[in-house]
């Protein structure tokens, strides 16, 4: 099962309202069950585009959650994050 969200828009600069930025949102989620194990993975993408590209914005986290086959139900699942970044390119 797998599902996911988009947003995008404009927005302003309070101090200069001729200055817009474009926003891109991403937002997914992931199940694989393949039984007796279980993997859930969330990722997110954020991307603020400014007039000057050395102003963009980056933001990217991925999450993934393992329950492993182990014998005992009371073990805790594994929490991974993997590239987990933000980076503003200027």
């Amino acid at each position: 099962r797998s599902w996911r969200f988009v947003s995008k828009g404009t927005g302003f600069n309070v101090t200069n309202p001729f200055v817009l930025y474009r926003i891109d949102e991403q937002t997914s989620e992931m199940q694989n069950e393949d039984y007796p194990q279980s993997t859930y993975t969330h990722e997110e993408q954020l991307l603020v585009q400014a007039p000057k590209s050395e102003d963009n914005f980056i933001y990217h986290l991925i999450v993934k959650v393992v329950f492993s086959a182990s014998s005992d139900p009371g073990d805790p699942p594994t929490v991974m994050f993997d590239r987990s970044y933000a980076n503003c390119v200027g």
